[in-house]
């Protein structure tokens, strides 16, 4: 398993990381997207629950948007982060914490997105890893 946060995402970031931080973005990004049943056949995976705590300010949301763009860029895959009330999905998503993720910590890949507002979901135009 890769230690270093840095080599996940290719990427300096331009803050700090707690330890508990890095551990839960290494633990979701390297989530197995399939696994062997007992008869020996390889299925998809259904997913993973992981629940991120801490106060106000504490990079939560932050983190789910920087683990949706790691993991998209891993392999080609479909993410959703929803929130309570689209105008928290609006003020907190999409005008705060997604640009700030895109322009800030992935700078690279600011110009590969598609964004359709109308719709409200964002396409990475870039060639996974897989």
């Amino acid at each position: 398993m890769k230690t270093n946060l840095q080599l996940v995402a290719n990427q300096p970031l331009p803050y700090k990381l707690t330890t508990k931080q890095i551990q839960a973005i290494l633990m979701i990004v390297n989530a197995p997207s399939s696994y062997e049943d007992e008869n020996g056949v390889w299925r998809k995976s259904k997913g993973l629950e992981v629940l991120l705590y801490g106060g106000a300010r504490s990079a939560k949301t932050f983190l789910n948007c920087y683990i949706v763009i790691l993991r998209a860029l891993k392999e080609r895959s479909r993410h959703i982060i929803l929130r309570e009330s689209f105008t928290s999905l609006d003020q907190s998503i999409l005008h705060d914490a997604w640009p700030k993720v895109m322009f800030n910590s992935i700078p690279d890949f600011a110009g590969k997105v598609r964004h359709d507002e109308s719709h409200f979901f964002v396409t990475l135009l870039i060639k996974t890893t897989n």
